[in-house]
């Protein structure tokens, strides 16, 4: 009766190691997934930042391109205005 009970005390410990291993690699298994599912969010979060740098830089260069024209305009105005002022002083000597 006494090896009985040693080996069934043998027998349920190993079944109780067998269920704590088994719930490691479950847990192990979902840690895993949960790792990949990380990893692959983070790669299409490194993707759609690589596109909104892209972006950044192209409406960077349209802001400076249209900062060029308007400073040329508005050296044209300039020019346009003094073309005026000096019409205006021809106007006036041919006038008087």
């Amino acid at each position: 009766m006494q090896c009985y009970k040693i080996f069934l005390g043998l027998v349920l410990n190993g079944m109780k190691v067998c269920f704590e291993a088994s719930q490691g690699a479950l847990a192990l298994k979902k840690f895993v997934e949960e790792s990949q599912k990380l990893a692959t969010e983070c790669a299409n979060l490194l993707n759609q930042c690589s596109r909104w740098e892209k972006e950044c830089l192209l409406y960077d260069r349209d802001r400076e391109a249209l900062m060029e024209f308007a400073n040329e305009a508005n050296e044209r105005a300039k020019e346009a205005e003094v073309c005026v002022l000096d019409i205006e002083d021809e106007l006036k000597n041919a006038s008087e």
